[in-house]
């Protein structure tokens, strides 16, 4: 999946966190938008997308952050922890800046 995003179009971002926990996170990859578009579709198709951690963790991005935040996501640079994938929304709380992403969910 990765190797897959890395083709894409991609953006650099960096968003500073709420706490020292969540540091300065810099991102580079494709948005969510650009990753929706190439696969045919468009962020008005879903009602909401779900990222799930290996670790089980997930965060969930309903209609409105879908269509109209800047969602990242990050295929580099990424810690060995943060591998395979990591979210960036410089918007949002860093509590949904989820890395070790294993799975995406439309619906």
């Amino acid at each position: 999946m990765p190797k897959d995003l890395a083709g894409l179009e991609l953006v650099t971002q960096s968003a500073v966190g709420a706490s020292a926990k969540a540091g300065t996170v810099k991102a580079t990859g494709p948005t969510l938008k650009t990753f929706i578009v190439n696969y045919g579709k468009a962020p008005e198709d879903f009602k909401l997308v779900r990222f799930i951690a290996k670790d089980e963790y997930r965060v969930t991005l309903h209609e409105n952050s879908i269509q109209n935040r800047d969602v990242i996501l990050s295929v580099y640079p990424l810690s060995e922890q943060e591998q395979p994938l990591r979210l960036l929304i410089p918007q949002a709380e860093s509590g949904q800046w989820i890395y070790g992403i294993t799975r995406i969910e439309f619906e």
